[in-house]
């Protein structure tokens, strides 16, 4: 897992998913946490997205975006064609994300438990 270069628990809301906190993260871990907060936030493993929605939602060219996602499909953590994202090993992505996603999977459950982590 790569470190943040902002600290989430102390900026508002989350900075990795703010314009601001872009620069502070990678294209490839961008991708990867984007993929997981949708598998999570939609209960599944195949996501319906586009090149071109991917490409806005990482502030990155469609290029980008087809580049990133064979480099994942060839390591096994995911099953890409066109426009379907299947995740195959959350592992892999998680891996490839920074700690940010797991700052936000921890806000996420004290948001649904009331418990804080």
């Amino acid at each position: 897992m790569l470190r943040c270069w902002t600290s989430p628990r102390h900026s508002s809301p989350h900075p990795a998913s703010t314009p601001n906190g872009y620069a502070s993260h990678d294209a490839p871990a961008r991708l990867c946490r984007w993929l997981l907060q949708t598998a999570d936030r939609t209960g599944s493993d195949l996501l319906p997205l586009t090149q071109e929605l991917l490409a806005e939602m990482l502030v990155v060219r469609r290029t980008t975006v087809t580049l990133l996602a064979q480099a994942l499909q060839r390591a096994g953590a995911i099953k890409y064609s066109r426009g379907h994202i299947e995740i195959l090993e959350r592992e892999k992505l998680t891996q490839r994300t920074c700690e940010c996603y797991s700052v936000i999977q921890l806000d996420n459950l004290s948001l649904k438990t009331g418990v804080k982590f």
